[in-house]
């Protein structure tokens, strides 16, 4: 849970130097609650780097994360109030390690960028990942998303709070730099 004042405030002026672009055809893999998106860890143009991130990291993998109910499924809250999913952009600092199995284990390895997602207005862009959906009924199966810019699925308002912190799941390594957006993405019920 976040308190407004327990975490450093600032602009997202970082993403000046946010080089995402579309991605290559990639699998969308299911998972408990979640659904995750693979992207090649070699692909230099899905970068971060700047705020309060001292080097450059790389884009590995965005899934979201949401609950059995529309009142909460964020893994996150902002002064005791969830919201309904959450999108965590996953990075790895590209600089610092040689890989992300390394940086997973290492300090100030993962940058993960949170995006809440409350009840509102249609979503072109996600809806192009909930289309494939039913293609991915089991664990391991895995559907082709085509080109896609995960930036699309960030909010107009890049304002964020940040703390250190870990992973939300397995192996819940203390070695996140966590990027919570203050505003969160309209998405409709259906999606």
């Amino acid at each position: 849970m976040l308190g407004r004042n327990a975490c450093k405030t600032s602009a997202f002026s970082f993403l000046a130097e946010q080089m995402w672009g579309p991605l290559c055809s990639r699998p969308v893999r299911p998972e408990r609650w979640c659904s995750q998106q693979s992207c090649a860890h070699r692909t230099s143009n899905n970068t971060i780097g700047g705020g309060p991130l001292e080097n450059h990291y790389r884009l590995k993998q965005f899934h979201f994360h949401w609950g059995a109910a529309n009142e909460w499924g964020s893994e996150h809250a902002v002064d005791d109030h969830a919201y309904p999913a959450e999108l965590h952009l996953v990075h790895w600092n590209s600089v610092k390690y040689q890989n992300y199995k390394e940086a997973v284990m290492g300090e100030n390895g993962l940058a993960v960028i949170g995006v809440f997602l409350k009840l509102g207005a249609h979503h072109q862009t996600l809806q192009r990942l909930v289309d494939i959906l039913p293609e991915i009924k089991h664990k391991d199966a895995r559907a082709a998303v085509g080109p896609f810019d995960p930036s699309s699925l960030l909010p107009a308002c890049r304002d964020y709070w940040t703390y250190p912190g870990s992973l939300t799941t397995p192996p819940l390594t203390e070695s996140v730099t966590w990027i919570i957006q203050k505003e969160p993405v309209e998405v409709a019920p259906g999606q």
